[in-house]
């Protein structure tokens, strides 16, 4: 009798096959990923959704800081879906596209920018004083960074140029420094003092 219900069970199972598979759970969509793009953060803080839409509950693996490298695999209604890393392996979930740009258009960006500055005349030493901070746009850490400033009148009289390393030196992701640039031998005359400037990241 067991002989016969176990022949009975595997011809059962020769018959209709799909009884044998196992239940498919996932839903993601199959990815070609000779497709899948770069493409970086712009945005100080970026939460990662469960899915496509700010509904979603968020990703406890935290948000997205400006200028990671993720890798899409898939957009939906304005929404892309991720990896962290360019093979079918690691962190993965759901952002608006709107926080991330092309490698080229987060290439063109400067890492370091001035957020803050002042400035004031020396009379005593006839210098110009610039004061301010600067904050690190990127994912890198700059070591030994060091500012460059050109400095103008309102009428567009170059004054002069100085230069000074951050303080402190290195300027981590998402970080701020300080800089003190002097500009020698030089007294603004009119109202207001206008700057461009540079950065020399070792």
């Amino acid at each position: 009798m067991k002989k016969l219900i176990l022949i009975l069970m595997i011809g059962s199972c020769g018959v209709f096959t799909f009884s044998c598979s196992p239940e498919k759970t996932s839903k993601e969509t199959k990815v070609d990923f000779e497709k899948q793009y770069e493409t970086r953060i712009v945005t100080e803080a970026v939460n990662v959704r469960a899915g496509p839409g700010a509904n979603y509950e968020k990703d406890e693996g935290g948000p997205l800081i400006r200028g990671e490298k993720v890798y899409v695999l898939e957009e939906k209604d304005g929404w892309i879906r991720f990896r962290v890393t360019p093979k079918d392996v690691g962190w993965s979930g759901w952002i608006k596209k709107d926080y991330t740009v092309t490698p080229e258009q987060y290439a063109a960006e400067p890492p370091l920018k001035i957020e803050d500055w002042k400035w004031k005349n020396e009379s005593t030493l006839g210098w110009i004083i610039i004061t301010g901070y600067v904050k690190n746009q990127s994912y890198e850490t700059f070591p030994y960074a060091r500012i460059i400033i050109t400095a103008k009148d309102e009428n567009g009289n170059w004054l002069g140029n100085g230069d000074a390393y951050l303080d402190p030196e290195t300027i981590g992701p998402g970080g701020t420094s300080n800089f003190h640039v002097s500009i020698p031998d030089a007294q603004c005359t009119t109202d207001s003092l206008s700057i461009t400037y540079k950065f020399d990241l070792e």
